[in-house]
């Protein structure tokens, strides 16, 4: 079962509290690296609901992908100085490579965050930074 599912049985295991509360429930798919069947697809998921036009969904669907993108950036950006920062002190860093869901406390056991407290900056596949030099340096590691 995929998460949201579990969040759904929780909720209708006894009784589907969503309905008893007047709760829309959605869990639709998406195609979040095909940008125009993504907008077509939140489209088909939020007009029902909120009556959002074509336009409206075009907009929020362009501001979102700029500051996602924007974010990606920054999270690069910081992540490029700490390994820079990390080469000339000699010291080591740590890639943690998983699905989304890996980042759940209750299954990683904290071990990240553990050995961050031990002094070794950890990277996410999303944080590493996309450029060539900087991805074959870490190739040579």
């Amino acid at each position: 079962m995929a998460n949201p599912d579990i969040v759904k049985a929780s909720y209708t295991k006894e009784g589907n509290l969503f309905d008893k509360h007047h709760i829309l429930y959605l869990n639709p798919g998406y195609h979040m690296h095909q940008d125009e069947l993504f907008e077509m697809e939140l489209f088909d998921t939020f007009h029902p609901v909120f009556g959002i036009t074509h336009q409206k969904n075009e907009k929020a669907f362009l501001t979102a992908k700029q500051t996602d993108e924007s974010f990606d950036q920054r999270l690069q950006n910081k992540a490029a100085t700490i390994l820079n920062m990390l080469e000339q002190e000699q010291r080591l860093g740590i890639i943690f490579l998983g699905k989304p869901y890996h980042y759940d406390l209750g299954i990683n056991h904290g071990i990240p965050e553990q050995l961050q407290q031990m002094g070794f900056p950890i990277f996410t596949i999303e944080s590493l930074p996309r450029h060539p030099k900087i991805l074959k340096k870490l190739q040579r590691i």
